[in-house]
């Protein structure tokens, strides 16, 4: 998925490919003027629209339906590290972003650094059952992860089964309060919402799953 702020750094990226072309101007004359017209050309080429950056990702519209149900300083949690700008963006700063890395610091950027083995080796219990412990009854979080990836790579193989043990492990010990799930399948980065609370029952986040049957 593309941030808000990637059409900014791609279009950025062509900038010392201006600055060289233009500085050999004097001495290619016509050459140089269309040069510098294919630089142009070239850094705005991929910069998506507002509209482009839409039916790449439905996080705006899942932020949009689930946002307002978190007080400040709730959890947002996600599975996929790459989405958190983009839920940054739309959420805002008021929240508090955790991923299988752990908590974020900078919620602006994603760290891609030996990213799939600390994935690959992260674990449920050890970053959320000390923030759920925290968390008094009717707390609430927000889940957010893909609905579906490529299976042709280790990354998007090792983010769904991340999203699945995650999810799993919440919804056994949360309650649900509304859900946000894609209106339709698209080749796009689509992902789901959950809004999630913390029961009131006897032992909290860590005791009996929150939606057995009663």
């Amino acid at each position: 998925m593309s941030s808000p702020g990637a059409a900014r750094d791609r279009s950025g990226a062509a900038a010392p490919v201006i600055v060289l072309t233009g500085a050999a101007l004097g001495r290619t004359g016509v050459l140089g003027v269309a040069a510098v017209a294919l630089a142009v050309a070239l850094s705005w080429h991929g910069r998506p629209t507002e509209a482009a950056l839409v039916q790449k990702s439905n996080v705006a519209e899942v932020a949009q339906t689930l946002g307002p149900g978190l007080p400040a300083g709730s959890l947002v949690v996600t599975t996929q590290p790459e989405q958190v700008p983009a839920l940054r963006y739309y959420l805002g700063t008021r929240v508090r972003y955790v991923t299988p890395f752990g908590a974020v610091r900078d919620p602006g950027v994603m760290d891609w650094r030996d990213a799939l083995p600390r994935l690959s080796g992260a674990r449920f219990r050890t970053i959320m059952a000390p923030r759920l412990r925290d968390m008094g009854p009717g707390a609430r979080l927000l889940f957010v992860g893909p609905t579906e990836a490529r299976a042709d790579t280790q990354w998007s193989r090792a983010i769904m089964a991340a999203t699945r043990t995650w999810r799993d492990a919440l919804l056994r010990r949360l309650n649900i309060v509304a859900v946000a799930a894609p209106r339709r399948t698209t080749t796009a980065s689509t992902v789901s919402g959950l809004l999630l609370s913390v029961p009131n029952t006897t032992g909290g986040p860590e005791g009996p799953p929150a939606n057995a049957p009663q």
